[in-house]
């Protein structure tokens, strides 16, 4: 497995050694980018891979009970996020889609403590199965900033992979008052920069009839034991 950051180089991701049970090594095993544009930096990483991949933002920490339960999930799924905190607080434990295809959190206390396939996962700390990646998904290239990770993981569910949550702990160093990563929050026009991702993300998502595929049943709307 590769560990993937698309980082401007000022920092980088912590706790690493907790990945060893995902057949890691430190030798050529970690992969950084620092291309101008997130998802140019994140592409080339992908092409570089060829292996699974945990992808993981500059200001996230691993933890011992990261992947706890990931020997349990990685069978049954193709893209697996985590529970991120920020400060004690859950910032992120997958999300559920809308019928338009927004997106909305778990909601239900207990499916926080129980694997299961959900409609997307954060990009700041994702596994992803080699599978993925040789079937060319990639992070759409925006003008803006965020939102990438979101048609990422529509897309893995419209071609026919499964993306899953597993309840283990990753810290992230999260900007509360923006909703973003310590990283992106530095960046002095980012709230105007991800509305214009927004705008390109509600286009995507009409493009890709995202709705029906939630309707007929491909995109998970509730909570969805693994198979």
């Amino acid at each position: 497995m590769k560990i993937l950051c698309a980082t401007t180089g000022e920092r980088c991701p912590r706790g690493l050694e907790h990945a060893e049970s995902l057949d890691w090594h430190e030798r050529n095993g970690y992969l950084t980018d620092s291309r101008f544009g997130w998802a140019n930096a994140a592409n080339a990483l992908l092409d570089q891979a060829n292996d699974d991949a945990l992808f993981l933002d500059d200001d996230i920490t691993l933890t011992p009970s990261t992947f706890h339960t990931f020997p349990e999930v990685d069978q049954h799924a193709d893209v697996i996020g985590f529970t991120l905190f920020t400060r004690g607080n859950i910032t992120s434990a997958g999300f559920h889609a809308l019928p338009n295809g927004d997106l909305r959190p778990q909601g239900n206390l207990i499916d926080l403590f129980r694997p299961s396939y959900v409609a997307h996962v954060t990009a700041s700390c994702m596994w992803i199965s080699r599978q993925v990646i040789d079937a060319g998904i990639r992070f759409p290239v925006w003008p803006g900033q965020h939102h990438e990770d979101v048609a990422f993981t529509y897309e893995c569910w419209l071609k026919g992979f499964r993306v899953a949550y597993v309840p283990g702990v990753v810290l992230h160093d999260l900007d509360a008052s923006m909703g973003v990563g310590a990283t992106k929050a530095k960046l002095a026009d980012f709230n105007q920069q991800r509305a214009v991702n927004a705008q390109c993300l509600r286009q995507w998502i009409a493009d890709n009839d995202v709705a029906g595929a939630v309707k007929d049943g491909r995109i998970p709307t509730a909570f969805r034991g693994l198979e």
